[in-house]
């Protein structure tokens, strides 16, 4: 699907402005991730870096939200309109099934680290993929050991790495008229498809 010229123009123009935009809020995920490791730029007088304790004022509130139980424990949780009573109600095998899974496919990691991100960079963000069996993966993504084959799995991206359209509402990213991520593209599948 080929974009038109003034679809391309609009794309590079918007490229820019989030190449921009993200900047400023990276620096600014940045300090606040120094502030939760406690590496300060601001001396105190009369007094060695060394000599003084550091503890920002998140810090506890951070600590109290990593260790709920949403974060050592991650589970999903479901409802079932039309369950008939009969035998073991379908949410019980539904959530025992999806514990399993997240077990299987190593999301604990990926959702402690979605989390995290979420604290300090307004979103967590997760993304799912597919791992086939084998070496046949779409390009351009290659195969990975760390997944397990014939599987969803669940990846966590980098928050620099996903730009929102500017124009998305807070509270709505579905309103948003695009998505950008930025990814780490291996050449060879590119330069060995016969379409590019």
């Amino acid at each position: 699907m080929a974009l038109s010229r003034r679809e391309v123009k609009f794309f590079r123009e918007e490229a820019a402005l989030l190449d921009t935009l993200y900047k400023k809020k990276i620096e600014g995920w940045q300090k606040l991730v120094d502030y939760y490791d406690n590496n300060f730029d601001q001396r105190i007088r009369d007094l060695e870096p060394n000599e003084i304790v550091k503890i920002p004022r998140f810090y506890p509130l951070v600590r109290d939200t990593i260790a709920s139980i949403a974060f050592n424990y991650p589970s999903m949780f479901f409802t079932v309109e039309d369950d008939d009573g009969a035998g073991q109600p379908i949410s019980d095998i539904l959530e025992r099934a999806s514990a399993a899974y997240m077990k299987l496919a190593k999301l604990k990691p990926h959702i402690q680290q979605g989390l995290f991100d979420a604290l300090f960079c307004e979103v967590g963000w997760l993304r799912l993929d597919y791992n086939p069996p084998g070496d046949d993966l779409i390009p351009p993504y290659i195969a990975n050991d760390a997944m397990t084959e014939d599987l969803v799995v669940v990846n966590r991206v980098q928050p620099g790495f996903v730009h929102l359209d500017p124009t998305t509402p807070p509270h709505m990213l579905g309103h948003g008229r695009y998505i950008r991520e930025r990814m780490w593209v291996p050449t060879k599948p590119l330069l060995d498809d016969p379409q590019i």
